[in-house]
């Protein structure tokens, strides 16, 4: 870098314009060599400089690992948007003991999630096929008073492709005054897709 070659310590705000810029344009190595360049300087991470990293395109699971071990020894405390990006990157990831540990985390010291956490973990498990599971986590939704939005209701994968766990869903939602609106012509084409008409003889 210009700054070292001059005798000048880059500031965090500097590594984390560098982080973003590289990864932006697709320098997944170069960012992850920069975050080597800046630790052996003693520059901390911050909240900020691990969400970028989480957004890295070709993140793997032990990447992901690292920049758990980061949080856990730079980040005092964990707002909601470093813990969606910490989330989505566990479902982008496919580490979902690590998604589940986290979100526990965070229920213990926030009392619950928000609908879009709960719609990323929810579509983790849908590409999962883990039925069992997308449906625990829509009644803790529900049971949590957390209020699902239309995109929370279009991430459940495996109702929408087995029509009793579908009718369910929408009978869920129409039973409820407040969830009522979300069952709209456009969702319920998402979640009840029509089924292929059949030809006689």
């Amino acid at each position: 870098m210009q700054l070292k070659q001059s005798g000048l310590l880059p500031a965090a705000a500097s590594y984390k314009a560098l982080l973003a810029h590289r990864l932006e344009s697709g320098d997944h190595v170069g960012a992850w060599r920069l975050l080597d360049e800046m630790l052996s300087g003693n520059v901390q991470p911050c909240a900020v400089t691990c969400s970028i990293l989480l957004r890295d395109s070709t993140l793997t699971s032990s990447r992901l690992t690292r920049i758990v071990g980061l949080i856990a020894s730079h980040v005092k405390e964990m707002d909601e948007l470093l813990v969606f990006a910490l989330l989505e990157a566990c479902a982008r990831t496919g580490s979902l003991k690590l998604l589940e540990e986290k979100k526990a985390e965070y229920v213990s010291q926030c009392g619950t999630l928000s609908a879009p956490m709960y719609g990323l973990i929810i579509e983790a498990y849908g590409q999962m096929r883990d039925v069992r599971h997308v449906w625990a986590l829509w009644n803790e939704m529900v049971d949590a008073a957390v209020e699902p939005t239309f995109a929370t209701f279009c991430c459940t994968p495996p109702p929408r492709a087995n029509p009793p766990d579908a009718e369910k869903l929408v009978q869920q939602l129409l039973s409820d005054a407040t969830l009522r609106p979300l069952v709209n012509t456009v969702a319920f084409s998402i979640c009840c897709p029509p089924r292929p008409r059949t030809t006689r003889c």
